[in-house]
C-alpha cells in the first residue's frame, strides 16, 4: 500500500514538472519572438558580435599601413607567425592568423583592381596607337 502512495506521488510530481517545463520553454520562445530574435539568429550575433576584428585593427596587429602591397603584408605575417611560432604564445598567434585572415579578402580586392585598371590602361594605349579605319584610308589616298 505504501508502494503504491509513492508510485502515485512520483507519477503526478513528473507530470507537474512536465508541465512546468513545457511551460516555461513555451513562454520563453513568446519572450524571443517578442524581441525578434530566433534561435538561429540569436547564435548567430552571438558569434558575430565575438568574433569580428576590422581591417584598421588587423593592420595594427600586422605592422602595415593601408598603402602596403601584398608582398608587403605577407612579409610581416611571415615573420610575426615564425617569431611566434617557435617560442611565442598560441594567443599572439591567433591574433596574427586572423589579422591576415581579416586584411585577405581586401588585397584580393585590391590586386584585382589594379589589374583590371593596368588592362584598361594598355586597352586605351593600344586604341590611341592605331588610328580610326576612316584615317587609315584619308592617308593611303594622299
Amino acid at each position: 500500500m505504501a508502494g503504491r502512495i509513492i508510485a502515485n506521488l512520483i507519477v503526478m510530481g513528473s507530470g507537474v514538472l512536465l508541465r512546468a517545463a513545457s511551460q516555461a520553454y513555451k513562454q520563453a520562445i513568446i519572450n524571443g519572438t517578442k524581441a525578434g530574435m530566433s534561435a538561429e539568429n540569436g547564435a548567430k550575433q552571438a558569434v558575430s558580435k565575438t568574433a569580428t576584428m576590422t581591417v584598421e585593427e588587423a593592420r595594427q596587429i600586422l605592422g602595415v599601413d593601408p598603402n602596403a602591397t601584398p608582398d608587403q603584408v605577407m612579409q610581416k605575417f611571415q615573420h610575426l607567425w615564425n617569431v611566434n611560432e617557435q617560442h611565442g604564445s598560441f594567443y599572439i598567434l591567433s591574433k596574427v592568423y586572423r589579422a591576415m585572415e581579416t586584411i585577405e579578402p581586401e588585397i584580393a580586392e585590391n590586386a584585382r583592381l589594379d589589374y583590371v585598371a593596368k588592362k584598361t590602361a594598355e586597352h586605351q594605349a593600344k586604341m590611341e596607337g592605331q588610328k580610326p579605319d576612316g584615317d587609315e584610308q584619308e592617308t593611303k589616298q594622299q
